[in-house]
């Protein structure tokens, strides 16, 4: 977005709106944008413990191996110095007024720990551990933020990001039905939706009022990368003060006493949708084509439950025959679970005495027989390669083949 904020006369701004160049002249808008829910365990502890693994990162199937990749977190600025954190100092901007990036709230390192904290030895583990984050600093120490300061720091983003980058906001204005305040932020949302048509993946929490998220901007935002997140607690239960509603929202995650890290090097247990929407950005980040659907949340208040959002690995085993006698067909088939793209599959056969693989089929069942020409029962192996997406998965299967000499009941195992 071409463009600039500035502090203008009412002279100066009739001369912008008369300029044939100039499309559009919004009024900027500031609000309290950054909210942090009360826990029944807060405890800020400046100093690192042990590590612990957070029970929102084991509910999403995390920690994941981050390494290389990066999450752009636009709010109150991140603990550049916190020793859980890979913070790319370089990248790292502010564009508030007087502040550097460095957080001085608390709210964007909490964020960012979920995100990308270390696995290490202390203190606690990101969904997509020891991935870089980067402090895009839109919101003051006070958690007020500007609309026009979002849009700077995403088009900041957009110039410097690579593919596979994920940007996270955790923060959000209301919709009053005030023209001057809707309309900076339709301004707003429409340069989210330019970055994410341009391929940056957004996670954006729902908001925490217990109303509609379409009447969260930018929470309504229902768009191609981009994910809007509710909040739901350790039993699964909506959080009493998520924001609900399909569209916009796509996936629930935890957000009800959520231990992360806090400035000043520590770390600290809050809740709210901004705690919820990281580890959307940690998947994202880590996982983005094999995030799976792993139940739903009770008690949305919608009557229509958000899923909630993790990373189960492919798997696969088979089923059949454990035994055949020598030379006598049978059917194994493929049982492949938790894969988010087509399937497609791959057998191996090795006869009795073999050292490498032969090539099967490509089915979801495999036929054939093996043969046995001495008298002692041997094991032939059955394996078969199920892909789903990135992912892969294989196992094997041991049948026990009786020798062409030897007599053994149906169903039985006979030496």
């Amino acid at each position: 977005m071409k463009g600039f904020a500035a502090n203008l006369s009412t002279k100066q701004v009739k001369a912008l709106e008369g300029d044939s160049r100039v499309e559009t002249v919004v009024q900027d808008v500031k609000f309290k944008a950054i909210q942090m829910m009360p826990s029944s365990s807060s405890n800020v502890n400046n100093t690192l413990m042990s590590q612990s693994t957070p029970w929102g990162i084991t509910r999403v199937g995390a920690p994941l191996n981050g390494t290389g990749k990066k999450a752009w977190v636009l709010d109150t600025g991140i603990d550049l110095d916190h020793p859980d954190l890979n913070v790319d100092y370089g990248s790292s901007a502010s564009f508030v007024a007087g502040e550097s990036a460095d957080d001085g709230h608390g709210h964007g390192t909490h964020v960012a720990g979920t995100i990308a904290a270390k696995d290490n030895s202390t203190g606690v583990v990101g969904v997509a551990a020891d991935a870089d984050v980067v402090a895009v600093k839109v919101c003051d120490s006070s958690g007020q933020c500007y609309t026009s300061d979002l849009d700077a720091g995403i088009d900041y983003i957009v110039s410097n990001y690579s593919s596979g980058d994920v940007a996270n906001i955790s923060l959000g204005w209301p919709i009053t039905g005030n023209s001057r305040v809707d309309l900076a932020l339709s301004v707003l949302e429409n340069t989210i939706k330019t970055a994410a048509d341009d391929g940056l993946m957004f996670a954006i929490a729902a908001g925490n009022e217990s109303q509609d998220a379409n009447n969260k901007s930018p929470a309504r935002i229902a768009y191609n990368n981009v994910w809007t997140v509710s909040a739901h607690d350790d039993n699964d239960d909506f959080a009493s003060f998520s924001n609900y509603g399909n569209p916009p929202i796509e996936y629930s995650n935890p957000g009800v006493d959520i231990l992360s890290l806090c400035k000043n090097g520590g770390t600290n247990t809050i809740g709210g949708t901004s705690m919820a929407a990281p580890h959307i950005a940690g998947l994202l980040l880590t996982v983005p084509n094999d995030i799976n659907t792993d139940g739903y949340v009770t008690n949305d208040p919608d009557n229509d439950p958000d899923a909630i959002a993790a990373y189960t690995p492919l798997e696969v085993s088979i089923s059949g025959p454990i035994s055949r006698d020598s030379n006598e067909s049978g059917t194994w088939t493929e049982n492949a679970s938790y894969g988010t793209g087509n399937y497609s599959y791959q057998w191996y056969f090795k006869n009795i005495g073999q050292t490498t693989w032969g090539l099967g089929v490509t089915s979801t069942s495999y036929s054939r027989s093996f043969e046995n020409i001495i008298s002692i029962a041997d094991h032939a192996y059955l394996k078969v390669v199920v892909t789903s997406g990135s992912e892969q998965a294989e196992t094997t299967f041991p049948v026990l083949i009786h020798g062409s000499g030897s007599s053994c009941p149906p169903g039985q195992i006979c030496l």
